[in-house]
């Protein structure tokens, strides 16, 4: 994973500590997401309705035990651990993702004033370029992701995420 800090000479010192923490987060729901997508192959086509419903309600209990002290209300609100596939969402996070280009991925941090931060991740997965920007804020003394976005060559329009 390269990173290009592009922040104000002040702010360059806190690349490590804010993209640990939003990677931290971002890894930690990648190895919930890996397990769920393992217990959905064991579920059997008769049993499905009622265990995939209890699994479900697993993974957004345990989901929410991630993130709701990582981020801003503002930002739960929109939902969270609302999909898994066999595609890990944030596999990009991973250190030793390679991509389907065996690049793996560029990562921009940015800041520029004391309480802001936006960090971007590029990378290709399946045939196409993508990115995620997460902005974070300081509230009193802690940091939170309160804001995610997303991109690819699909359509090249950024959209508002969810976590």
């Amino acid at each position: 994973m390269e990173i290009i800090n592009e922040s104000a000479d002040k702010f360059k010192n806190m690349q490590a500590e804010l993209c640990e923490f939003l990677f931290g987060m971002l890894r930690e729901i990648n190895v919930l997401e890996r397990e769920f997508v393992a217990r959905d192959k064991k579920i059997t086509e008769e049993k499905r309705f009622g265990e995939f419903n209890a699994l479900w309600s697993d993974l957004r209990e345990r989901y929410g035990g991630i993130v709701k002290d990582k981020c801003t209300e503002k930002l739960l609100a929109k939902g969270y651990g609302q999909s898994f596939s066999s595609e890990i969402t944030y596999e990009f996070a991973e250190e030793d993702f390679k991509g389907i280009d065996g690049k793996g991925c560029t990562v921009t941090f940015q800041m520029n004033a004391p309480r802001k931060a936006v960090i971007e991740a590029r990378y290709k997965r399946s045939s196409q370029e993508r990115a995620d920007k997460f902005t974070l804020i300081k509230q009193g003394d802690k940091w939170l992701v309160d804001a995610h976005n997303w991109w690819s060559e699909y359509d090249y329009v950024w959209h508002r995420g969810h976590i």
